[in-house]
Formats: structure tokens, C-alpha cells, sequence
């Protein structure tokens, strides 16, 4: 929600501050009546909060979910793979609900934390099969933004340029091949 206020306030720094006060508390408003979030500390918190979202999903009635947000995958997973049989599993049922989510027309986003190489991902092939793109988050402190570099996507060819973007305070600003 911070992140997404201090957006609104970068796009609109031309603009008076009671303007800006106004479109970030109005952001705020909305966020609050459309944003729900779950704090899970283990692979059945992971799996309840998807049987909710699921639920939801089947209930005519309901609002359904557009965005599934999972940050991060690696502090829920990273304690059990390589424990044996039984994680593995684990990691693919989180991985196959996930899936079945995003098949339902929902976007699913799940962050991972790379190993301390900065190019591996927490996760590695345990976790490998389950996204469909996968983005490397780099940051770029002396131009204030974050670098964006897809790492994987079945659409693009990526072997010879890599599709990069940066995210700085007013959004994603290019898009470079």
C-alpha cells in the first residue's frame, strides 16, 4: 500500500499537495475495502489461504480475487526442501494450486529470494518447474530505480537480449530489448 501511495504522489508532484493528499487517501480507501491479507507461516497456512481464495472463486456470489500475492514462496518452502519425500510433495501441491488459481483466470504473483550467488534461485529445481515467467528484481541504487530482467517466459525468445525494464518512484518508466 506505501509502495502504490508514493506512486500516486510521484505522478502527481506537480500537482498541489491537497491534490496529492487527496488521490493517496482515496487509494488507500479503496485498497482497504479490496485487499486482503493472510500472514502464513507454513505450507497448511499456505494451503488453507488457497482453499479460501478457491472458495471464492466458486461462490457465484462473491467478488472474485483478480491478484494472488505470495511474498515470499522461500520463507514458507525454503525450511522443508531437501527434507525427502514428503516436501517435495509439499512444494508440488503448493505449486499445482497455485496453477489451478492462475487457470481460473486469476494473476499469481510469488516472490523467491535468490541464493547468496544473487543469480540462483532459494528455491532451485525444486521450485523450478512451478512459474510460468520468471523475473530477476536487481536493484540500481545510483539511478534510484530497480532493474527488471525476464529471466524465463515460454512466449519470448530471451536467449540473445534479455527484455529489461526499471521501476523507479513513478512507475515503470521504459522498456528496453
Amino acid at each position: 500500500v506505501d509502495r502504490l501511495v508514493e506512486m500516486v504522489h510521484a505522478r502527481l508532484a506537480s500537482a498541489p499537495a491537497e491534490v496529492q493528499e487527496a488521490a493517496a487517501a482515496e487509494l488507500e480507501t479503496a485498497l482497504a475495502h479490496r485487499l486482503r491479507i493472510v500472514a502464513v507461516h507454513s505450507v497448511a497456512d499456505v494451503l488453507d489461504a488457497l482453499d479460501a481464495v478457491e472458495a471464492q472463486l466458486e461462490n457465484a456470489a462473491a467478488i472474485a480475487p483478480r491478484l494472488v500475492a505470495v511474498d515470499s514462496i522461500a520463507d514458507i518452502l525454503s525450511p522443508i526442501v531437501g527434507s525427502g519425500r514428503r516436501a517435495l510433495a509439499d512444494v508440488a501441491t503448493v505449486g499445482a494450486r497455485l496453477r489451478d488459481i492462475a487457470a481460473a483466470g486469476v494473476i499469481v504473483l510469488v516472490t523467491n529470494r535468490v541464493t547468496a550467488s544473487g543469480t540462483t534461485p532459494a528455491l532451485g529445481r525444486a521450485w523450478r518447474f512451478v512459474p510460468d515467467v520468471r523475473l530477476m528484481l536487481e536493484p540500481h541504487l545510483e539511478h534510484q530505480a530497480t532493474h527488471v530482467r525476464v529471466v524465463a517466459c515460454p512466449r519470448l525468445a530471451l536467449s540473445d537480449s534479455p527484455l529489461t525494464f526499471a521501476i523507479t518512484a513513478e512507475g515503470i518508466v521504459g522498456v528496453a530489448p
